[in-house]
């Protein structure tokens, strides 16, 4: 499956630059390397920002790569608070729903 992606709020474009809101809901199964999300999914041709909740509701740290366009999950693991991607095919945020900020052209 894939993120399920609502326009939330679109800002007025400015200096060329277009800003908008999304709700993203997560799906049961993480792949390999994050779930893709490009510019191309709101419309746009380049991301110069995506600014995400850097926490979920359930405790994992959440960071945008941007060389591949994609949203990657992180767990503490270990008692040295070591971080580790999200095992691939987990379920582990099934239908948890953020919203992420963007800003690109």
């Amino acid at each position: 499956m894939a993120l399920t992606i609502n326009p939330f709020v679109r800002f007025r474009q400015e200096y060329g630059m277009r800003r908008g809101l999304v709700k993203i809901t997560f799906d049961n199964s993480y792949p390999t390397g994050g779930w893709a999300f490009g510019p191309t999914d709101v419309g746009l041709t380049k991301f110069n920002l995506v600014d995400l909740p850097s926490v979920t509701d359930t405790g994992y740290l959440m960071a945008y790569d941007y060389t591949n366009g994609k949203i990657k999950i992180f767990a503490e693991t270990g008692a040295a608070g070591a971080l580790s991607e999200l095992a691939a095919s987990s379920a582990a945020l099934n239908g948890v729903e953020i919203r992420l900020m963007y800003t690109g052209y």
